[in-house]
């Protein structure tokens, strides 16, 4: 993850066309076919309300960014905030598979989502440091 992507500002993805969604995503390192899903979840399906959304994202996220174990060795190249950008996505994505009738609560799912994201994060940076 680059100088670029250590901003722990949020976007407001609601204000994007299709393309900016697209190039916000890629941006991020992810493919583009996440902009399409993002911007079907947004536009189309209308899923939830974006600002209880927001209002859960923003309450339990901190707690779950100081969660994220990243080795010391990986510090330098990786921050919470990288990959909470990611879990945030694919939170948004995600969300209509979220059933809060289940034992899970909000704060585990979310926690999932971010170690799943962290596991990721690492293999690709260790993957960059294989020899070729």
């Amino acid at each position: 993850m680059g100088e670029s992507s250590r901003s722990t500002a949020r976007a407001n993805l609601l204000g994007l066309t299709r393309a900016g969604l697209e190039a916000f995503v890629v941006g991020m390192g992810e493919k583009p076919f996440r902009a399409r899903q993002l911007f079907k979840w947004m536009y189309k399906r209308a899923v939830g309300d974006i600002d209880a959304m927001t209002q859960l994202l923003d309450h339990h996220g901190p707690a779950v960014e100081r969660s994220l174990p990243i080795g010391r060795e990986w510090r330098s190249v990786l921050e919470p905030a990288d990959v909470m950008q990611v879990t945030y996505l694919e939170a948004f994505i995600e969300i209509s598979k979220y059933d809060p009738n289940r034992a899970e609560p909000f704060r585990s799912w979310l926690q999932r989502i971010a170690e799943n994201n962290l596991r990721d994060a690492l293999r690709g940076l260790q993957r960059q440091k294989r020899p070729q």
